[in-house]
């Protein structure tokens, strides 16, 4: 449900999602309806940032059924089914919305028939942070075991090429190190683009959260929603990429993995900041997929990667030399130090 919205949101040409007004709070809504709250969609529409986003089910008597999510991680995870008031699912100041439904008559009466059945029910899986798995239950009739099995792309580990010249390389190695690194020179060399891959967490509708420059210029890196086709063009220098295989997945899993992807969305300061060497985008995939935080372009790339810099960088210089200047004993000791066991991060999930 949350991919359908987004791409229902984005499109130019949209005329299915509607805002209600102030008076359409109350007895004029359908039982059955489904409506999301969102604190503020124009930050979710133009930058993948998403605030507050809830989804719901019209109750009567101005009630909405919605899915909660309790508890400050994902550890002991508790998600009960319950009934809240209407100004409580969306608060003042937060924007009301519905999509125009067009299906065939009586969907709305078994939509809510199926969510007023499922009141009191406690999940104790993860589920999705914003409700909306919930809501696809109840208005498919299906578990959403058999909707993900309908979605193959729901909880992929995507890939897309991410290339760098020497500048950004630098700046980031220096971000991620502390250490200064001298300019390349001469200022007319125009050295290869070094190659990387950019790693993200497929949902549905073709959706993907990864871990991202924003759009705007006051935020820096951070866990944030993009198409799969911005996703797969977000340097100017490659575009395309795929899923990356692994064994064992099922409907289940998959999931699991995409819920971990949403969750940290919506806890993106949980995350922390980025860094090229600890914590990028490699790191969150693979933490979703695999529950250890990790990187193989980290363990395997970064010594031929900073050679290669540095070789660019200092002109004439000899190995050692150049290995000091770009700081390089320095990131070896945080890679053979840096460990992938959930003990060693704040997140941790668990799939009982």
């Amino acid at each position: 449900m949350l991919g359908s919205f987004l791409q229902t949101l984005s499109d130019p040409k949209q005329e299915r999602i509607v805002e209600l007004s102030q008076h359409d709070k109350g007895l004029l809504l359908p039982a059955g309806l489904v409506v999301v709250a969102a604190e503020n969609i124009v930050e979710l529409k133009h930058t993948g940032l998403p605030s507050a986003l809830r989804f719901g089910i019209v109750d009567d008597e101005q009630h909405v059924i919605i899915q909660q999510s309790r508890g400050a991680t994902m550890d002991e995870p508790f998600f009960p089914i319950c009934r809240v008031r209407l100004n409580e699912f969306c608060p003042t100041g937060w924007t009301l919305l519905t999509l125009r439904d067009e299906e065939e008559p009586g969907r709305l009466s078994s939509t809510h028939a199926r969510a007023r059945a499922a009141l009191g029910t406690v999940h104790q899986v993860l589920r999705s942070y914003p409700g909306d798995d919930f809501i696809t239950e109840c208005r498919t009739g299906q578990n959403i075991a058999e909707y993900a099995r309908n979605n193959p792309i729901l909880g992929q580990h995507w890939w897309t090429p991410l290339q760098y010249n020497v500048a950004e390389l630098r700046q980031l190695a220096e971000e991620a190190t502390g250490v200064r690194i001298p300019p390349a020179i001469p200022d007319s060399f125009n050295p290869a683009l070094l190659n990387f891959r950019h790693h993200g967490i497929a949902i549905e509708e073709n959706w993907v959260i990864h871990f991202a420059n924003c759009r705007v210029p006051d935020r820096s890196n951070r866990v944030k929603l993009d198409n799969l086709a911005t996703f797969c063009s977000i340097t100017p220098y490659a575009k395309g990429g795929g899923a990356c295989t692994y064994r064992n997945d099922t409907e289940y899993t998959r999931l699991m993995h995409r819920n971990r992807a949403v969750w940290l969305l919506f806890h993106a300061e949980e995350w922390g900041k980025y860094n090229l060497i600890t914590n990028n985008c490699e790191h969150l995939s693979r933490m979703c997929k695999t529950g250890r935080r990790e990187s193989a372009q980290v363990k395997k790339g970064v010594v031929s990667t900073a050679l290669a810099t540095a070789s660019l960088l200092i002109p004439g210089g000899a190995a050692l030399r150049a290995l000091s200047a770009i700081g390089l004993p320095y990131l070896l000791n945080k890679i053979l130090k840096h460990r992938t066991t959930l003990s060693d991060t704040p997140i941790s999930f668990n799939e009982n």
